[in-house]
């Protein structure tokens, strides 16, 4: 009734019980997206991102604070209220040690917090 009514659903455009399976799965994940997305436009939903390179200059993440900043906007504009970074480390690679991984943190800690992004679990 709801996709009918508020989607003005009316007939499959595809022919053949596979096809309008797969029609009917896409329309459904369409239907979960739009839901999802008013949630969390409405402050309803809390995002974590248990992984990412937020970190500037760390691993193959982001290259700079600015990066970083443009990032953590972007993740607040979804939803996101807390980050867990997750710098690689891979010896002969991503060697970096644990005040390399505290001083970047360090650097984008204050825009984070003026987004209401906690990022708490990565120090």
């Amino acid at each position: 009734g709801v996709l009918k009514n508020d989607y003005e659903f009316q007939r499959f455009l595809l022919r053949g019980k596979t096809k309008v399976k797969i029609e009917f799965l896409l329309l459904c994940i369409g239907y979960n997206i739009n839901k999802l997305h008013a949630k969390i436009q409405q402050g309803r939903i809390k995002m974590v991102d248990i992984h990412n390179h937020i970190l500037p200059c760390i691993d193959d993440g982001s290259s700079d604070v600015d990066a970083s900043i443009f990032l953590l906007k972007e993740a607040s504009i979804i939803g996101v209220t807390k980050i867990i970074c997750t710098p690689h480390y891979v010896k002969d690679m991503y060697e970096t040690n644990l005040d390399s991984i505290k001083e970047s943190l360090q650097k984008i800690v204050s825009c984070a917090n003026e987004l209401n992004i906690d990022l708490s679990k990565c120090g």
